[in-house]
């Protein structure tokens, strides 16, 4: 009796460590597959329904957008379609999103990593892009790529890399400590690092007119932002630094100031940054997730624009 008690003991225990693995414990990988010369960089940890639901409305329609011409017939989902080539469910088994900007304004990649494993991108994606008659091509080291430059590929762990060049995701695929560097933070929900280049390269043109009226912000070095998950919103917390002689009181009122000219960004009016150090700046305000939908349908529009 005793043996039978613990042979069902360690079949439990060894269903529940499969279990574990195959469903709940994930690494988070995605931003270990920003390029070393990355400037801005957003990842969002899309476990939790706020943040899968926008990232699954908005982003991966982009998908079904590459390479259509605007008012094309769509054949059956080019989603669906790619889930039954890989092999896997593309939006299920999604854990967290990271994009990275720079070094020029049309160098991008986007990193999707979940509980994928090893999977047959490019000959699956080829197939799918070319039974439209895109005429997407396999590379030999495993990419696939579109005739107008974006390329597809899997890092060895997992992560898939979407990217703007073939280069450009090469130099992804290998990991990198881009994300440490730049104070990208994994323990966050939502987490932004603009490092030291012009983020206006990368801004909303709205924003940049804004920016442009004050000469304060040039002292910037460099922003940082991680949200935690509250009951309505996410509790966004910004630190900026700024150069060594910056008038710090002065770069936190012209920051408040763009807040107050950029609400529709998910800066309230009423943010105040606190001077902490001479060079450095905090402020911390709710940022709704109504408002982060919104943001990720317009990044979706701009990004879906080129390929249309």
């Amino acid at each position: 009796m005793l043996g039978v008690f613990l042979l069902s003991l360690l079949a439990a225990m060894g269903g529940a460590v499969y279990v574990y693995a195959r469903f709940v414990q994930y690494d988070k990988i995605a931003a270990r597959h920003l390029p070393p010369d990355t400037r801005v960089a957003a990842r969002i940890f899309v476990e939790h329904r706020h943040l899968l639901l926008p990232a699954r409305s908005h982003l991966l329609p982009l998908l079904e957008q590459v390479g259509r011409s605007p008012g094309a017939a769509s054949p059956r989902s080019r989603v669906y379609r790619l889930q039954e080539r890989l092999g896997v469910e593309l939006v299920r088994d999604l854990r967290e999103l990271v994009v990275g900007l720079g070094p020029t304004a049309s160098d991008w990649v986007v990193v999707l990593a979940g509980k994928y494993g090893a999977l047959p991108v490019a000959g699956g994606l080829v197939a799918v892009m070319n039974a439209e008659g895109l005429g997407w091509s396999a590379l030999p080291d495993g990419l696939a790529c579109d005739p107008r430059g974006p390329c597809v590929g899997q890092a060895a762990d997992g992560a898939v890399v979407i990217g703007s060049s073939a280069e450009r995701v090469r130099a992804a695929l290998v990991p990198q400590d881009t994300a440490a560097r730049l104070g990208l933070r994994e323990d966050a929900a939502l987490a932004l690092a603009v490092g030291s280049a012009p983020w206006q390269r990368y801004a909303p043109p709205s924003l940049v007119r804004e920016a442009e009226a004050l000469p304060a912000l040039r002292s910037i070095r460099s922003l940082t932002a991680a949200g935690q998950l509250a009951k309505s919103s996410l509790d966004l917390s910004v630190d900026v630094q700024l150069d060594a002689g910056a008038d710090a009181a002065a770069t936190a009122q012209a920051l408040e100031r763009l807040c107050g000219a950029a609400q529709p960004l998910g800066c309230p009016a009423a943010a105040r940054f606190a001077v902490l150090e001479p060079t450095r700046l905090h402020a911390q305000f709710p940022y709704p997730f109504e408002t982060l939908a919104s943001q990720l349908e317009q990044l979706a529009a701009r990004a879906g624009a080129p390929f249309n």
